[in-house]
């Protein structure tokens, strides 16, 4: 699997995940194997949280945009 999944402190299970042949501008998030939302990189190389539900607060989605971004910007770092 190309992302995390963990489990947060209400026990949801978060899985943050490359879909299958999506390249490298996209991210799913799944909380309890519903989907909802994306992470996408946007014009100019900043990534950007599009939630389907409202049930996540902002600073969750801002926590796994960040998480996605250092991620991405390691893996440029080193070349792959």
């Amino acid at each position: 699997m190309d992302g995390i999944k963990f489990t947060d402190r209400r026990g949801r299970i978060v899985e943050v995940s490359k879909p299958h042949g999506a390249g490298g501008n996209s991210y799913y998030v799944t909380v309890n194997r519903f989907h909802y939302g994306q992470i996408v990189r946007v014009l100019g190389g900043e990534w950007v949280a599009y939630p389907n539900s409202d049930d996540l607060p902002p600073a969750y989605w801002n926590a796994l945009v960040d998480w996605v971004s250092d991620r991405e910007n390691k893996k440029d770092e080193e070349g792959g």
